[in-house]
């Protein structure tokens, strides 16, 4: 669909062309709020709206009456005697929209604005160790529910907003040095990845599961709308204006991660999904 856009929209100015992006992101966010909210995730989704009828028939159908029941037993047993901790609908809000809306918007600055403005023969190797170090680094998902999930997501903002200051700070040496960028640019997408798979991991399993999908597409609706206002408000920066504007953005997402490593709940360390969620 983007590319179609682009194709039609590719004469047209520049102004136009986000315009057009901007309604298409508009268009498919609206659809994903409805196929959301509409398509069944599980049985215990299924229960939460009241299908029981149609939840006992997939419950038969996977597992077994008796053996969905044991398994329940031993889930709320386990529910029963953790130290479970109540998070207010504001906080898990706030938590979430500002850490989904600092991982979309902020995450390029040095794979596609300074990489390709100060070495710009090498854009596509930019974007290739980019996109490699983010596929690398996402295999440390395996061992991520081992972890603490609070210190996780304040060790992906807090990395990577102490990566995007350093970067700043130091632009007069790596824009000369090929070597010290190269070692920048993977460090901060090492961090950006951390931040963007415990964010994105975060921000579906603290909803309860009635309500889970709804509050999920509105999270990524709301934090996808506000990229979009990002693209015009920072259109007409200059570099170190946009720099310091994304410093601001993961200083966004960062309030949001402190937030919940002092207020939240765990929900990495084996927690249940219940213990997680507050059902």
């Amino acid at each position: 669909m983007l590319a179609g856009v682009s194709l039609l929209s590719v004469y047209n100015s520049i102004t136009f062309q986000r315009g057009m992006v901007a309604v298409t992101f508009i268009v498919v966010l609206f659809i994903l709020l409805l196929a959301r909210n509409k398509t069944p995730e599980s049985i215990r989704w299924l229960q939460g709206k009241g299908y029981t009828e149609r939840a006992n028939v997939e419950i038969a159908k996977f597992y077994g009456i008796q053996e969905y029941a044991r398994r329940e037993k031993v889930v709320s047993d386990a529910v029963a005697v953790s130290t479970k901790r109540r998070t207010s609908v504001a906080l898990r809000l706030f938590v979430t929209i500002t850490t989904a809306f600092a991982g979309t918007a902020g995450f390029g600055l040095m794979t596609y604005v300074l990489g390709p403005n100060y070495f710009k023969s090498l854009t596509a190797a930019i974007i290739l160790v980019a996109t490699g170090t983010g596929f690398i680094s996402g295999f440390l998902g395996i061992w991520a529910d081992l972890i603490s999930r609070k210190t996780l997501l304040l060790l992906g903002y807090g990395g990577t907003f102490i990566m995007t200051l350093i970067i700043y700070l130091t632009i007069s040496v790596w824009s000369k040095d090929l070597t010290l960028f190269w070692i920048l640019l993977v460090l901060l997408n090492i961090f950006v990845n951390i931040a963007y798979l415990t964010e994105d991991t975060l921000k579906s399993e603290v909803w309860p599961t009635s309500t889970r999908g709804t509050y999920t597409a509105l999270v990524r609706f709301i934090s996808i709308g506000l990229y979009i206002a990002t693209i015009y408000l920072s259109q007409n920066y200059g570099l170190h204006e946009y720099m310091l504007f994304n410093m601001v953005i993961w200083i966004i997402g960062l309030a949001g991660a402190v937030a919940w490593y002092f207020a939240g709940v765990e929900t990495g360390k084996g927690a249940t999904l219940e213990s997680a969620s507050g059902e």
